[in-house]
């Protein structure tokens, strides 16, 4: 997995890859999102792919980086989401 194929994979979801009128979220926007949580974590793509379901739980209401997840109204949670609907369908 790397990071072509998670926006593939969010376009083929109906993510737009440029910014809609009223709509907040995006393919870049995920993308950025992501880089936020790797560097945060320190990890790179990959490790945070592999670990994602442990990495969605600590961004998560409730997890210990709750705050984090919240952000811009939850899109990091939502971004961290989608990769892990990604690995659980793939």
């Amino acid at each position: 997995m790397n990071r072509e194929m998670f926006k593939i994979y969010l376009i083929e979801s109906g993510y737009k890859e440029t910014r809609v009128r009223g709509n907040t979220r995006n393919v870049s926007d995920y993308g950025k999102v992501i880089d936020f949580v790797c560097m945060n974590e320190g990890i790179t793509f990959q490790q945070l792919y592999r670990n994602i379901y442990i990495i969605v739980d600590k961004y998560d209401i409730g997890g210990e980086k709750e705050y984090f997840g919240n952000k811009k109204g939850r899109v990091v949670i939502n971004a961290l989401k989608e990769l892990q609907r990604l690995k659980y369908f793939s």
